[in-house]
């Protein structure tokens, strides 16, 4: 009995309408970045079966964090079996974050900053209450390990790139 794992996650490549609405990857902070790569490239390797710890463990070794790309695998498994709907996980090369990808970055952020109760809330639309804690233990330790590499979440990025 060979059961294939397939996550409740989707990734989406077609143009949005809602554009100005949205929220630029660009405009995030460094360890915000880094979150929503994680995110979107967590579910490529997962697609391609390749395991997406070691998909990811360059990116995590480069920001000085190494043991964060294990807590992102189990962050996004356990997201993928416990959410009550699909999960929008953006294509790589998009430039803005869907709805979900802002709900879990809001997530982590509130972590960050203390405030896991109201970071718990956050996840109320996708997951059932019960499975949202376990998802925040989870996203506490990993926004403690970006914190400690000197990563937040929070600040947005001072650098914008010009064309």
């Amino acid at each position: 009995m060979d059961h294939e794992f397939k996550p409740h996650l989707t990734t989406t490549t077609t143009t949005d309408v809602a554009l100005q609405h949205e929220l630029p990857t660009e405009d995030l902070s460094c360890g915000a970045q880094l979150f929503i790569w994680s995110l979107r490239h967590w579910l490529v390797a997962t697609r391609m079966k390749q395991p997406p710890p070691l998909a990811m463990r360059e990116a995590y070794e480069v920001a000085g964090c190494a043991d964060a790309a294990i807590l992102v695998d189990e962050l996004m498994c356990l997201v993928g079996v416990a959410s009550k709907r699909r999960i929008e996980v953006r294509c790589c090369c998009r430039k803005t974050l869907s709805q979900d990808e802002m709900l879990l970055l809001s997530c982590v952020r509130l972590l960050q900053q203390n405030e896991s109760a109201k970071a718990a809330d956050v996840l109320d639309p996708l997951m059932m209450p019960a499975l949202s804690r376990s998802v925040c233990r989870i996203a506490d330790l990993y926004g403690a390990l970006l914190k400690d590499a000197g990563l937040s979440l929070i600040t947005p990025a001072k650098l914008k790139v010009v064309r």
